[in-house]
This record gives C-alpha cells, structure tokens and sequence, in this order.
C-alpha cells in the first residue's frame, strides 16, 4: 500500500481549544475556517502555487474542511478526507444531549410559549448570573405578550442575597399590589 502513496509532508493542525491551541470556545467546524484558509495560504507561500494538497479531518476538523471547500476558498486542494463530520452543530449538540446527558434532543423554546403568555410577569435576572447569562432574560421579556416587569440585580448574584434594596422591594410591591387582587 505505501508503495503506491506519493512522497507528502504533514501539518498537523489543532483547532481553537483543541489539543494545544489556546481558546476556551470550540468552534464546531465554522469558526476555524478561517484558520483553515490562512494554513492553506501559508502553504501555498511557503511551498509554491504549484503544490498539491489532500486535507484530512476528523469530527469538527472534517466540518472545518467541510464548511470551507463549500466556500470555495481553498487553492491546491486535491483531495479532503471526511473522517465523522456531522451534519451541523445543532445536529451534533443535540445528539450528546441525549446521548451523555439523557436530555431531549429539541428541547422546547421557551421564548416559543411566552409569546402566548397573559399572565403578568415579572422577571428578575442577576446582572453577574455565572449559570444563566443576563442575556437570555430579554428574548423572553421582550416576546412575553402580557404584561411585563424586567429588573435586573445590579450587585447580587441571587435574589436571596438581596440585604436591603429599595428599587427592588418597590418594584415586588407595586407588582403584587397591581396584579394580587
């Protein structure tokens, strides 16, 4: 079988926060293309417009090499070898979902259901939450069609570590006094 392989040099690669490369966010095969295409770049530089490549990937390495070549962006790639590429990241999350975690593959969107809420609300959200960012409170306040209170804990973490906050206790009193009738 090697007989019949050409002579071939090898880079190795690792994708942002795999093996040795720094980062904290994986990509699942779109970030990285952009990597991808400055290697390829580099390559061609370094070795000349002439040089011949076969790209291999592995899982989101092959969705890397997947997403760019549809692109049309790599020059001199003869060949890519596709070694468990996945159909997208939300396929692929979905699967470890269910099957690490035991979790449904489509959970519901609950941004979905409180379009249809009309039942006031009022939604309090830790500034500094480490568990559920700030940022998911305002699809839901912002799609909620019923009436609506957004407050936003500036310096606790959790309502329970509320010592003495005029703001808020105003806020829960006007709200229960509003809609406890």
């Amino acid at each position: 079988f090697e007989d019949h392989l050409p002579e071939a040099q090898i880079l190795l690669i690792d994708a942002c926060a795999h093996g040795q490369s720094d980062g904290y966010i994986r990509g699942f095969g779109i970030k990285d293309v952009n990597d991808l295409v400055c290697w390829n770049k580099y390559l061609l530089e370094t070795y000349g417009k002439d040089h011949k490549i076969l790209m291999y990937g592995k899982e989101q390495g092959a969705n890397t090499i997947l997403n760019a070549s549809g692109r049309h962006v790599l020059k001199n790639v003869e060949a890519i070898i596709s070694d468990g590429a996945y159909t997208s990241p939300y396929d692929i999350i979905g699967y470890r979902l269910e099957a690490d975690y035991k979790i449904s593959k489509y959970p519901e969107n609950t941004t979905k259901y409180v379009r249809h809420n009309d039942i006031p609300t009022l939604y309090f959200h830790a500034k500094d939450d480490d568990f559920v960012p700030l940022k998911m409170v305002y699809p839901l306040y912002n799609k909620n069609r019923g009436e609506k209170v957004l407050f936003v804990l500036k310096d606790e973490k959790y309502l329970y570590e509320l010592v003495e906050n005029d703001d808020f206790k105003q806020t829960l009193s006007q709200f229960i006094k509003k809609y406890m009738k």
